[in-house]
């Protein structure tokens, strides 16, 4: 009796610091481990999971079986290292999720790559895609590249195009422009109709020239003029003038 008496006077003379985190082991069945922080948030150990909770018993984060889960009932949840990397890595899959938008953004440079992880300053072998993204610059490397959209828009200043072979296939293909100029070794054009309407002059220039009709050849001008240095000739069965 009396040296429970000491022990009251002491811890009366002496109470505990406001700061001090309280450890309640609960062994009766039905109770749980729980590790309580002077602001009134708790962890708890029930079964196989530890959880961690607010001050207000909303469930922060819950850990069983190997698995992590953070999810403030409240505000935001915030990640951060201040003098060093945040990386997260998975043996399987990531999958993030935003129920409005989605955000990423970088100082230097953002940079995501499929078939092997990126590694800086390493070249990327030829099975892996790439697209990297920096203040000046946005590149884009795959082996192949597919794009669907129902409708699209592409505004450039220059434009060049590298190809070993083109090509297009349209429904119906309008070009706008002030000029136009092709440079090719030759030049083959299928069509059922071609119909060519120059308000100005048609100016055409051959080192020879060979037009080959399977049918009627029909001009119609309002005069007509032709002139050759040398020889003219006109062979037909018939020669109708006038």
């Amino acid at each position: 009796m009396a040296r429970r008496t000491t022990a009251a006077k002491a811890t009366a003379a002496n109470p505990p610091s406001r700061s001090h985190v309280s450890l309640v082991d609960g062994t009766a069945p039905g109770t749980a481990n729980v590790l309580r922080a002077p602001d009134g948030a708790r962890a708890e150990l029930k079964g196989e999971a530890v959880e961690l909770f607010d001050p207000e018993g909303r469930l922060l984060i819950r850990y069983r079986d190997g698995a992590l889960e953070v999810s403030p009932a409240h505000g935001d949840l915030l990640l951060a290292s201040p003098t060093g990397k945040v990386r997260i890595a998975a043996a399987t899959d990531v999958v993030i999720e935003a129920a409005r938008d989605l955000s990423m953004g970088a100082q230097r440079r953002l940079e995501a790559s499929a078939g092997r992880p990126s590694i800086p300053g390493e070249a990327q072998p030829l099975a892996a895609s790439r697209l990297q993204l920096d203040p000046q610059r946005a590149t884009l490397a795959t082996p192949t590249l597919d794009v669907r959209a129902r409708s699209s828009q592409v505004a450039v200043g220059d434009a060049t195009v590298l190809a070993r072979q083109l090509q297009l296939t349209a429904t119906r293909l309008v070009t706008t422009v002030e000029e136009v100029e092709r440079t090719a070794g030759r030049v083959v054009e299928r069509a059922r109709d071609v119909v060519q309407d120059v308000t100005g002059v048609l100016t055409s220039r051959f080192g020879r020239v060979r037009t080959l009709v399977r049918g009627v050849y029909s001009m119609r001008t309002a005069r007509t003029e032709l002139r050759s240095k040398e020889d003219t000739a006109i062979d037909g069965r018939r020669v109708l003038l006038g």
